[in-house]
């Protein structure tokens, strides 16, 4: 699996993925700045299925060693175990640049009981549950 930080040209094919925080009426500006990795301690890439088709978005940001994230998996890709493989390769990618970080803070919209399920799957540990959404935390 390969890691690459994203590129203008991917934004197109990715507001194409019908999801939770991206549907096929999102603005192609408002893609654009949600995907500015100008912004000091932001990381945001695509990870690659071997014949360069778009297998998921990662979108990383540090803050005081807490890394918030967002992963997102093409929906031609998912109910295929690909999104542990997206994390896990993601943190360490991350790793391996220099980024220091103690906790994964995941959010999930209560009523997404494929993502509440993959991150009690991934370790990650329930620590909110007083709003719409599901707090978790993935200690390192």
């Amino acid at each position: 699996m390969l890691c690459r930080p994203i590129k203008e040209n991917d934004i197109d094919e990715i507001s194409k993925w019908k999801q939770y925080e991206i549907d096929l009426y999102t603005p192609l500006s408002e893609l654009k700045n949600m995907y500015d990795c100008s912004k000091r301690d932001e990381f945001n890439w695509l990870v690659f299925h071997e014949d360069n088709d778009i297998i998921a978005d990662t979108y990383f940001e540090l803050d005081n060693g807490l890394l918030y994230y967002m992963l997102r998996v093409n929906p031609d890709f998912q109910n295929k175990g690909y999104a542990k493989d997206v994390f896990f390769t993601s943190l360490e990618h991350l790793k391996k640049n220099g980024v220091l970080f103690n906790v994964v803070i995941g959010v999930v919209d209560k009523e997404n009981y494929r993502a509440i399920k993959l991150h009690e799957s991934l370790g990650f540990k329930l620590c909110e549950t007083e709003t719409e959404f599901l707090t978790y935390k993935y200690y390192i």
